[in-house]
């Protein structure tokens, strides 16, 4: 973990569980989004380049216009075909280490089963070109 100035204690152990995983992240990487129509600069709490995950830390929720916020970003990076993770306060409980690997796995099965989907690959185990 580098010398990052996190904004909270949800923040900092997302850090560590990706440090200690030996994940490799970027915090707060400039990315490129369309918020309903406009060209925005967001800051994504955590972007693991190598999944095409995103994790961000919604530790305010509850406060309505917060809420629509998670909904803005939600929207946004899915259109970018990311694989966002949203972390909560009560995401800690229990094996959350365990939960949070899981949604990375099954968001990199989804970009193999959208790809094979695109390029026609088949039950028989062959791709079937479609030109």
């Amino acid at each position: 973990m580098g010398q990052e100035q996190y904004k909270s204690q949800g923040e900092r152990k997302i850090a560590r569980f990706l440090t200690d995983y030996g994940l490799d992240f970027i915090y707060e990487q400039p990315l490129l989004v369309n918020d309903y129509g406009k060209r925005r600069l967001w800051y994504p709490d955590y972007t693991l380049p190598e999944y095409a995950t995103i994790i961000e830390y919604f530790g305010g929720v509850g406060d309505e216009d917060y809420n629509r916020g998670i909904f803005r970003k939600t929207k946004a990076y899915s259109e970018l075909y990311l694989n966002l993770i949203p972390m909560f306060p009560d995401s800690f409980e229990g094996n959350w280490q365990a939960r949070t690997i899981e949604k990375i796995g099954q968001g990199l099965e989804n970009r193999v089963r959208s790809f094979y989907g695109k390029v026609g690959y088949g039950r028989a185990g062959k791709v079937s070109y479609r030109g």
